[in-house]
C-alpha cells in the first residue's frame, strides 16, 4: 500500500522525477539548496547530534572502525557524532545513487564491502546504517579473523545489557515476536520481563508505553537493530531524552563504549551470551493477499501434514499466530513465516543453536515448505 502510494504521488508530479524515480537535475538542485538552507533542518540535526555528544562526552576514545557512508541520509550526523566522541573513523566515500542496506537480511556483497577496507586498513570495527539511517548495523571481526555482523535484535540485547551495566534502570524489554529468544533467555534470568509483539514499531512502541504507563522502566527494539527510547535515562548527572521512535545511533554508542569500558572485543562479549543464532530471508514479488491466504489457511493439522511431506521429521511443540505463524520444534529450533505488512513479499525467520542450522532452516521454508504450502 505504501509503495503504491509513493507511485501514484510520482504520477501526479511528472515534472519533478525522471522514468527511474529519481528528482530531475534541475529540482534535485533546488531541493539541496532548501534542504542546506533550512533553520529547521540545521536545527534538528544539531539536536540530534548534541543529544548523544554532550551524553556520552570522548566514550569512543582509541576505537578505530570503518564507517560506510554509502547513500544514507544520516551520514553526515554520524560522522559528526563518532568524531565527536573521539571515534577514529575511516569513511568510504559518499555514494551518489542509492545503496539499499537490509540489516535484517546483510548480503554478501555488503560484508564484502567492509571485509575488504576492514581488511586493507587492519580496523576491527565496522558500522553503517540504512538508507534513512534509523536502523544500525556493526559489523565485528572474530577470533579467527572472519568479519561478521551483529543481529539487530542481538545489538539490542547489547545495549540493555551496557545500560544496566552503566547502572541505568531497566526492568522490561518489547521486542518483535520474531526476535532471537537468546534475548528472553539472558534477560529474564536477571529478573527482566521480556514482552513479544507482533512485528513492527507502532506495535513495540505501544507495548512499551503499555509497561512505562504501568510504573516499568521499559525501552524496545526491532530486528533491524532499530532502538526505542521510552523515557529519560540519566549517567553522572547528565540526561539523556527519550526518544520513543526508531533511533539507529543509540544501540551503536552503548555496544561500543561498553565494550570499550569493560575492555572486551565484540566478538568476546557476544561469545558469552546464550548461544541462539537468526537468519532470515525473502520471496520477492509475493502478492499479500496470497501470503494472507497461506497464513489463515495453516491450521495445526494441515501444517503437521506439509512439514512432513517436505521431509521435516522433528516434532511441533507449540505454534504461535500472533503475527504469521511462528513454530517451535521440541528440539528447540523455530521456523517462522509471515507475509511483508508493506511489500509483495514473504518472509521465512528461524531460531536454532547455530548460525548455519538457522540459515538451513530458512533454506528449507523457503524452497520446500512455502511451495508446498501453496500446492496443498
Amino acid at each position: 500500500e505504501i509503495l503504491n502510494c509513493i507511485e501514484s504521488q510520482r504520477k501526479k508530479l511528472p515534472l519533478l522525477f525522471s522514468n527511474d524515480g529519481k528528482f530531475l537535475p534541475e529540482i534535485e538542485k533546488e531541493a539541496e539548496r532548501l534542504l542546506w538552507h533550512s533553520e529547521e533542518l540545521r536545527s534538528a540535526d544539531f539536536e540530534y547530534c548534541e543529544r548523544y555528544i554532550s551524553f556520552f562526552g570522548k566514550c569512543l576514545s582509541e576505537i578505530k572502525m570503518f564507517f560506510y557512508q554509502h547513500s544514507a541520509v544520516g551520514r553526515s550526523a554520524v560522522t559528526n557524532i563518532f568524531s565527536a566522541l573521539s571515534a577514529e573513523l575511516f569513511a568510504s566515500p559518499k555514494s551518489d545513487d542509492f545503496v539499499a542496506i537490509d540489516t535484517e537480511s546483510v548480503s554478501k556483497n555488503t560484508l564484502d564491502i567492509f571485509r575488504k577496507v576492514m581488511d586493507e586498513e587492519g580496523i576491527d570495527i565496522g558500522i553503517t546504517t540504512d538508507g534513512d539511517s534509523d536502523r544500525p548495523l556493526l559489523v565485528y571481526r572474530e577470533l579467527d579473523g572472519t568479519i561478521t555482523h551483529l543481529t539487530g535484535d542481538i545489538l539490542g540485547l547489547l545495549s540493555v545489557i551496557a545500560l544496566r551495566h552503566f547502572g541505568v534502570k531497566i526492568n522490561s524489554v518489547v521486542v518483535p515476536i520474531s526476535a532471537n529468544d537468546a534475548i528472553q533467555k539472558k534477560l529474564e534470568s536477571e529478573g527482566i520481563s521480556v514482552h513479544a509483539t507482533k512485528i513492527g514499531s507502532p506495535y513495540v512502541i505501544a507495548e512499551m508505553n503499555k509497561e512505562i504507563a504501568n510504573g516499568k522502566n521499559s525501552v524496545a527494539w526491532e530486528s533491524n537493530g532499530g532502538f526505542i527510547l521510552g523515557t529519560d535515562i540519566f549517567l553522572n548527572g547528565s540526561k539523556l531524552r527519550a526518544l520513543p521512535t526508531r533511533d539507529s545511533m543509540l544501540p551503536l554508542i552503548l555496544t561500543l563504549s561498553y565494550a570499550k569500558y569493560i575492555e572486551k572485543s565484540i566478538y568476546q562479549i557476544v561469545s558469552e551470551l546464550p548461544m541462539r543464532f537468526t537468519a532470515a530471508d525473502l520471496i520477492k514479488n509475493f502478492p499479500n493477499e496470497k501470503g494472507r491466504a497461506v497464513i489463515e489457511s495453516l491450521t495445526h493439522e494441515r501444517l503437521k501434514r506439509v512439514l512432513h511431506n517436505a521431509g521435516l521429521i522433528t516434532s511441533i511443540q507449540n505454534i504461535n499466530y500472533l503475527d504469521g505463524v511462528r513454530i517451535l520444534f521440541e528440539n528447540g529450533e523455530v521456523m517462522h513465516f509471515r507475509p511483508s505488512g508493506n511489500a509483495p513479499e514473504f518472509r521465512c525467520y528461524a531460531v536454532a543453536d547455530s548460525k548455519k542450522r538457522a540459515e538451513e532452516i530458512v533454506e528449507f521454508g523457503l524452497k520446500k515448505v512455502i511451495p508446498l504450502l501453496i500446492e496443498d
